[in-house]
């Protein structure tokens, strides 16, 4: 049997809803829900983005001015599997769609 696989809700943010998005990519913290997007899943695509964003621990937000850099589209086309125990649906949607966000508004490569 296949997996189950929960597409993405795109909602675009209005822009004073998005928060320093970087900073949460460092350590995001979602709650766990009996039925959400499998864990392994999330956190393999939240450790691609930071590698290619190459998120410090501390410091200043990364360069985005870098062809090799993940695409806002490519964060809100992101699916998942559903898992038990696993991530909060709307907690991860709308992280990613901070961070989308906050791809878009960075200067263009």
């Amino acid at each position: 049997m296949p997996p189950i696989m929960a597409g993405r809700q795109n909602e675009k943010m209005e822009p004073s809803q998005t928060p320093a998005a970087f900073d949460e990519l460092r350590s995001p913290s979602f709650r766990k829900a009996l039925r959400g997007y499998d864990i392994h899943d999330v956190d393999a695509l939240l450790a691609s983005v930071r590698k290619l964003l190459e998120v410090p621990d501390s410091g200043p937000a990364p360069d985005l001015n870098d062809a090799s850099r993940p695409t806002s589209a490519t964060l809100r086309a992101a699916e998942f599997r559903l898992a038990l125990r696993g991530y909060s649906v709307d907690d991860v949607d709308a992280f990613l769609d901070r961070l989308a966000d906050a791809i878009d508004r960075s200067p263009a490569p």
